[in-house]
């Protein structure tokens, strides 16, 4: 079962950031896409964890190969740790973040928020430039990989 959440629309065009829960495997694939902001990926996770098939130790894919541009500095990331991972070393349970990074732009600022997390007891997260790698540090196959076969 696949439950979606898109926080809002803007002109009826989708906003760059959105999640989408694989109950089945116990994931959550986030998608950034095109110009990226501090509060479209806030109000994404805010919509996240109001989902009803939330559950904290989810394995989380962040997709970050859409994104044209973000705008972000050091103080931003440090507060995104802040919401998201700090509140998150008090559970029993270890999460597994694979961000996809291809960019340079993306791989320097996911990189700094995975050096924030480094200390983290639950929170492991890995920043790859390339797509099956960052699944298999999840140890979940690439959905987008699967072949399928014609008749």
């Amino acid at each position: 079962m696949i439950v979606r959440g898109v926080i809002a629309k803007r002109d009826s065009i989708a906003m760059p950031a959105k999640h989408e829960i694989h109950l089945d495997q116990q994931l959550v694939m986030v998608t950034f896409s095109g110009r990226l902001t501090l509060s479209e990926i806030v109000l994404d996770n805010l919509a996240y964890d109001a989902n009803p098939d939330m559950r904290v130790g989810q394995s989380v894919f962040i997709d970050t190969s859409k994104v044209t541009e973000f705008k972000i500095n050091f103080a931003s990331i440090l507060a995104l740790f802040k919401a998201f991972v700090t509140p998150i070393d008090s559970c029993d349970t270890t999460v597994m973040t694979a961000i996809y990074a291809p960019s340079d732009l993306m791989f320097g600022k996911a990189t700094q928020f995975q050096r924030l997390t480094s200390g983290s007891s639950a929170n492991c997260v890995g920043v790859f430039r390339d797509r099956s790698a960052a699944w298999s540090f999840l140890n979940i196959h690439d959905p987008a990989a699967r072949v399928s076969v014609a008749d």
